[in-house]
């Protein structure tokens, strides 16, 4: 089976973190010399992944599972769907 080179266009979020083995990354960063939109792609998904990284988790207030609760025991339910008629 002949394998199909990768598309350079479609490594930018890989590119940014750090997933190309060395020699994708070289091709990349050599398409990177002559595509903006690459360029610009690789960037923003290497700020976005920052981000990311940089968030923080929190656990929920003590009250709020109570709070879900009751408000759920006000929620109206759906009465179940009739049986389908024998001939439809």
């Amino acid at each position: 089976m002949k394998q199909h080179a990768t598309d350079a266009h479609t490594l930018s979020a890989a590119y940014a973190l750090g997933a190309l083995d060395p020699g994708e990354r070289a091709g990349f960063e050599h398409h990177l010399r002559v595509c903006e939109t690459c360029r610009q792609e690789a960037a923003e998904f290497g700020t976005t992944a920052a981000l990311l990284g940089a968030t923080v988790s929190e656990a929920a207030p003590m009250w709020s599972k109570a709070r879900v609760m009751a408000a759920v025991k006000a929620v109206r339910q759906l009465p179940p769907l009739p049986p389908p008629l024998p001939w439809s």
